[in-house]
C-alpha cells in the first residue's frame, strides 16, 4: 500500500497532464496528442463524455454541470473523478503519462 501523499501526488499529476493535455487540444498545440486524448474520450460513457467536455472545455463548475445534466453535484463529481481515472490510466498506458 503506497502513503497517502504518494497517491495524492500522483493522481495530481495525472490530473494536471489530463488539464494540460486538454488546454493543448483547444489551442491546436499538439495535433496528434489532442486527436489521442479526443479518441480516449470518445470511449468513455456518453455522459462522461459530456461532463468531461462540459467542465474542461466549456469552463463550467460541477455544479453547474450538475445543474445542465440534471443529476446531483455529488453525482458530477463522482463520474468526472471516475473518468478522470480511466483517462489517467489509458494515457498511462500509452506512455503519455510519468
Amino acid at each position: 500500500m503506497r502513503p497517502r501523499r504518494t497517491t495524492a501526488r500522483g493522481r495530481f499529476a495525472a490530473t494536471l497532464a489530463i488539464d494540460l493535455t486538454v488546454r493543448a487540444v483547444k489551442g491546436g498545440d499538439d495535433a496528434e496528442r489532442a486527436e489521442h486524448v479526443r479518441s480516449l474520450i470518445r470511449c468513455l460513457p456518453d455522459i462522461d463524455q459530456e461532463i468531461v467536455r462540459l467542465v474542461y472545455w466549456d469552463g463550467f463548475t460541477q455544479e453547474q454541470v450538475a445543474t445542465i445534466i440534471g443529476k446531483s453535484a455529488t453525482a458530477v463529481r463522482a463520474r468526472l473523478s471516475r473518468a478522470r481515472g480511466v483517462l489517467r490510466d489509458r494515457l498511462a498506458e500509452g506512455g503519455d503519462v510519468e
